[in-house]
């Protein structure tokens, strides 16, 4: 992988497989800045209030900078329920069990690509279960749920 948009195809589809409507590149309330991949589960609707949300998943993707998607996805789980890092699986294999405490100690998750496949290789630690961006992440992925989306 040459670039880190080569990742994403990847991980929007373990995004899909969890359940959630994927933002790309998005900046929500209380973000610092964007995040290369959101995904974001509501539970299911009944009538027409907003749902509450269920899951809210933050993916930074990077092919080297350890220290800085380090950082990235921590600052993530301040308005994350789970936040991780996708990098490349030979960066991945290559990564000392140091670097892979470096992770755990930040409660970042680590996934690992390799073409269409995710791995996860270190699970997030919990992050912020609050609800107050539910209705900012309802508008924006509305269009994600598809045409046929409630309003």
């Amino acid at each position: 992988m040459s670039r880190e948009s080569d990742m994403l195809p990847a991980v929007n589809a373990w995004l899909a497989e969890r359940g959630c409507a994927v933002l790309h590149e998005s900046m929500t309330v209380g973000w610092t800045g964007h995040c290369d991949a959101i995904g974001v589960r509501f539970v299911e609707r009944i009538g027409r209030r907003i749902p509450p949300l269920d899951l809210v998943v933050a993916v930074e993707l990077k092919l080297v900078d350890v220290a800085g998607v380090i950082r990235q996805a921590r600052t993530n789980l301040s308005v994350a329920h789970e936040s991780y890092a996708a990098m490349p699986r030979v960066r991945c294999r290559e990564m000392l069990a140091a670097t892979e405490d470096k992770f755990r100690q930040a409660g970042v998750g680590l996934l690992s690509v390799n073409g269409p496949r995710v791995t996860m290789v270190i699970a997030s630690g919990p992050g912020y279960r609050g609800d107050r961006f539910r209705k900012k992440l309802w508008r924006r992925t509305r269009f994600a749920r598809g045409p046929d989306a409630d309003n």
